[in-house]
């Protein structure tokens, strides 16, 4: 990753991450340190490659194979062509989900807390 984007990307986490602490706490109840703990795996599983995406304009349409698993179709797309391709793809009468998401490669990974 870019110096620049890790840059943006640490200080857009302590921006979101009091927002995130916050219905953890005063929504939710959680006490210290399993708020923490939720509150960074959020931040740093689900928001950063979203982030870094959107920031670097770096995509991948995404479908499911029959065991489950996350298999990439299309890598290195910008915002614009995984959408058309997304648009393409679902034209097509199957019954496969396809999907667009971060080019990040462990948004294949299923993660757990």
């Amino acid at each position: 990753m870019h110096a620049s984007l890790e840059r943006k990307w640490l200080e857009a986490r302590e921006r979101m991450r009091r927002r995130v602490d916050a219905v953890f706490w005063q929504e939710l109840a959680v006490s210290l340190p399993e708020r923490d703990r939720y509150v960074a795996w959020i931040l740093d599983h689900i928001v950063k490659q979203e982030y870094l995406a959107a920031l670097g304009d770096e995509w991948t349409v995404w479908r499911e194979d029959k065991d489950g698993k996350y298999v990439p179709v299309e890598r290195n797309l910008s915002y614009v062509e995984a959408q058309s391709l997304l648009k393409e793809l679902n034209g097509g009468g199957t019954n496969v989900h396809y999907w667009y998401g971060p080019q990040v490669e462990t948004s294949s990974a299923r993660t757990t807390l």
